[in-house]
């Protein structure tokens, strides 16, 4: 299997496979015996990088990459990391997708300065993303990445935000409750360990951790709710 996180249109060549991707279309060609067999049309999944980064320049038209890292770091940085390494590869994917476009700005003793603004083309792809269901994980990360995709919905109409705060209710609120139902004799029972003390202390720890998860739970859905009110 060949597998590749990297920019495109790419090509990869092993032996007698060769993969093609373009503006999210893959091809792949390979020998079966004598016989050449290509399978065209496969979607390539979009890193997450490029939607959150046409969100970005929508907000911010004509801002350069070492601006849009700036704005992750100190806006959306809690709930998103991206470094430089990663932002240029995307900005040039969403470019040679026709999702953005730049203009160069001539600095004496410097490379030219690339501003980037989004095309109709990319405002419809930034808002497909937006509107896609999201996939709720039993992680905080997956928590955080709901509220990271909250951020960027300024553009989409009420009634779209609202949707996504129903559904953000619901399902936090579903493992909210399968959070609490998981009864501390539950992870005790995991534990082998015989001498009492150590059992005790490790009851100790867990009961706090395990309240501090509610408790979390408990803050992201009274912030949705609350958003949802002011909203509607």
């Amino acid at each position: 299997m060949v597998s590749y996180l990297g920019e495109y249109p790419f090509r990869i060549m092993r032996r007698n496979l060769r993969i093609m991707v373009r503006d999210s279309e893959m091809t792949i060609e390979y020998w079966e015996g004598f016989c050449m067999v290509r399978s065209e049309g496969r979607k390539v999944k979009r890193p997450e990088l490029d939607y959150v980064l046409l969100c970005l320049i929508r907000m911010h038209e004509d801002a350069s990459g070492y601006q849009l890292h700036a704005f992750i770091q100190e806006s959306t940085g809690f709930l998103y990391k991206a470094h430089l390494s990663q932002i240029y590869p995307s900005l040039k994917r969403l470019n040679e997708s026709g999702l953005v476009t730049f203009t160069e700005v001539a600095r004496e003793g410097k490379p030219d300065l690339k501003l980037y603004r989004v095309t109709d083309a990319g405002v419809a792809a930034s808002e497909e993303w937006l509107l896609r269901p999201f996939e709720f994980e039993y992680t905080r990360e997956s928590a955080d990445r709901f509220f990271m995709r909250l951020v960027f919905m300024g553009h989409l109409p009420s009634e779209e935000v609202l949707r996504c705060l129903d559904r953000g209710i619901e399902e936090l609120s579903r493992q909210r409750d399968l959070h609490s139902r998981r009864a501390l004799e539950t992870e005790m029972s995991f534990l082998t360990v015989e001498d009492p003390e150590v059992r005790d202390r490790y009851e100790r720890i867990w009961e706090r951790e395990l309240a501090f998860f509610i408790a979390e739970y408990d803050l992201r859905i009274e912030c949705l709710r609350k958003l949802r009110a002011r909203l509607s």
